[in-house]
């Protein structure tokens, strides 16, 4: 059943679409009203038949949907022996479990993909979402000023404050006594530039298919007006990404598109993976002369470009710190876990315990960032225990399997395939899965997969 623009409850919907997917570059809570007003929308139209938008989910879907239930167990069993039930539970809903209704974009968003017409109108508005997400990411190198804080400047002024931090220096081009040129760290309108890196990482990886196979298959069309906003896309993306310095989101971006180069080649490109050799050699060169000659432009840019090219950071060690804090937590529950809300909890007593026992460690402790585990495996573990865990790599097993598996219509579609794996990969130093902002394109991105393939329902 396509979106029908002919009743109200199809325009609806479609503006519900708009705020969806232009908000999620700009506003988690503007993305997340469009998602409701969508959804809603949506299964009003479905009248009588709304229960079979459940009953025909993909396996993969079901999975993700056990996360969640498991973690829902994991929470009223915490309630139990919690001195403050209401507390704990309010905590709970307010951090991992409320992202079970971000789920329904995936719903959403599979089912939808599953018609001509709306697929085609999903793939537009992802690309309109990459641009504004691309473009306010590139604006705001040159401005030491957070967007997403912009009205609070306006209203209290343009000074810096707990409440509105300035940008991250990131180096200073052309610095003479009349003008120079300072660059920061991009994250447009996000409020981290790790989420910013994962978001950005899904497109890339993306257009980077879609480029290399009119590069490899179609050289005729380079010089198309497509092609070249498609390389302007990657040109700029890269740029933004390097400087924005997202460690994770790299590593995941790396992997998802090995793999896509691996499956891609053997399916579809063949020997044609050899024109590669020559554009791979001239890039790995200008990293080479990058990494040589950010020194004399700033020191602050040598160092995001020496962290961004594998050289350890000072902080690096904090990781492996909260992921043994991560495992103490479960340990003390290893099957029901912590329950939702309750890392930082624990954690916090985790560092007291473990300063007591190696005072000289005392410093290294209580500086670690500890909101969360750092890994989206071990922070499920901690808070959902053995169950939460099993059902997160059930769902990335089904994902890789339809990722490697199912054909999927169409080539402008095709190139998304792997787009979700990022998160996959990227979470195994950050906890993506645990961020709003950065689940729900992810959720999008992972029904859109689903939907648009050829196989609609697993046997």
């Amino acid at each position: 059943m396509a979106v029908n623009n002919q009743n109200p409850i199809g325009r609806l919907e479609k503006a519900g679409m708009v705020l969806l997917f232009l908000g999620f570059p700009l506003s988690v809570s503007l993305s997340q009203l469009g998602l409701f007003i969508t959804v809603v929308s949506w299964l009003y139209g479905y009248g009588a038949g709304r229960l079979s938008v459940i009953s025909r989910l993909p396996a993969a879907l079901w999975a993700a949907l056990l996360i969640y239930l498991s973690l829902f167990g994991s929470l009223l069993l915490a309630l139990v022996s919690s001195p403050e039930p209401w507390q704990t539970f309010v905590r709970g809903f307010k951090t991992e479990q409320k992202d079970v209704l971000l789920l329904s974009a995936a719903i959403w968003a599979y089912h939808r993909s599953q018609d001509n017409s709306s697929r085609r109108l999903i793939l537009r508005f992802f690309q309109a979402s990459a641009w504004l997400l691309l473009l306010s990411g590139f604006f705001s190198i040159f401005s030491k000023y957070r967007f997403s804080k912009i009205f609070y400047h306006l209203q209290h002024g343009w000074e810096g404050s707990g409440l509105a931090r300035f940008q991250h220096h990131a180096g200073t081009l052309f610095s003479t006594p009349e003008f120079s040129l300072h660059l920061y760290m991009p994250i447009g309108f996000m409020n981290t530039h790790l989420t910013y890196a994962a978001l950005l990482s899904f497109f890339l990886c993306a257009y980077i298919f879609r480029f290399l196979n009119v590069f490899l298959r179609q050289p005729s069309r380079i010089r198309h007006q497509s092609v070249f906003f498609n390389f302007l896309y990657l040109f700029l993306g890269f740029v933004v990404l390097l400087l924005n310095n997202g460690r994770s989101a790299m590593l995941g971006l790396f992997v998802a598109v090995l793999m896509g180069l691996v499956f891609f080649t053997a399916r579809r490109w063949k020997k044609k993976i050899l024109w590669l050799t020559l554009p791979l050699l001239a890039g790995a060169m200008l990293l080479g002369g990058l990494f040589f000659v950010s020194g004399k432009i700033h020191d602050r840019l040598e160092n995001l470009v020496h962290s961004a090219l594998g050289e350890s950071k000072h902080t690096d060690y904090q990781r492996l710190f909260v992921w043994q804090i991560a495992l103490d937590i479960w340990q003390n529950d290893p099957l029901s876990g912590a329950g939702p809300g309750n890392f930082v909890p624990r954690a916090n007593e985790a560092v007291v315990r473990y300063s007591q026992e190696k005072p000289r460690l005392w410093y290294a402790y209580q500086v670690i960032q500890r909101g969360h585990a750092h890994n989206d495996f071990l922070h499920l573990l901690a808070i959902g225990g053995l169950c939460a865990a099993a059902f997160y790599l059930l769902f990335f097993s089904k994902l890789l399997h339809a990722s490697f598996q199912w054909p999927i219509r169409g080539w402008k579609y095709a190139c998304f395939r792997f787009s979700p794996l990022v998160l996959l990969f990227a979470g195994l130093l950050q906890c993506y899965f645990q961020d709003d902002e950065t689940v729900m394109p992810f959720f999008l991105l992972t029904g859109f997969l689903l939907g648009a393939t050829t196989r609609q329902r697993e046997t």
